[in-house]
């Protein structure tokens, strides 16, 4: 069992089956932690605008954050797809 570490999580890697095995662990746990990102940031940028309280410059933030969060999603949502694209 090989484990891949990044930052502070591990993600356990089975290599028996092969690297497209590895590569679709790694793959799936990869884009599980950015969705929960993605979902915690919309909710972020909906707390943002409710308690922007008409201030151009926190409303300004919030649609920031929100464009940011949505970017990010289309990002993870893109490699998942070209790594699928690319398996061997």
């Amino acid at each position: 069992m090989l484990g891949l570490v990044l930052g502070v999580v591990a993600f356990p890697v089975v290599c028996s089956a092969g690297l497209d095995a590895a590569i679709d662990s790694v793959k799936g746990k990869l884009v599980t932690v950015g969705v929960a990102l993605v979902a915690l940031m919309v909710v972020v940028a909906g707390i943002l605008f409710v308690t922007s309280a008409g201030d151009a410059g926190r409303l300004t933030t919030a649609k920031s954050t929100l464009l940011w969060a949505i970017l990010g999603g289309i990002v993870i949502a893109a490699v998942a797809v070209i790594v699928d694209l690319t398996k061997v």
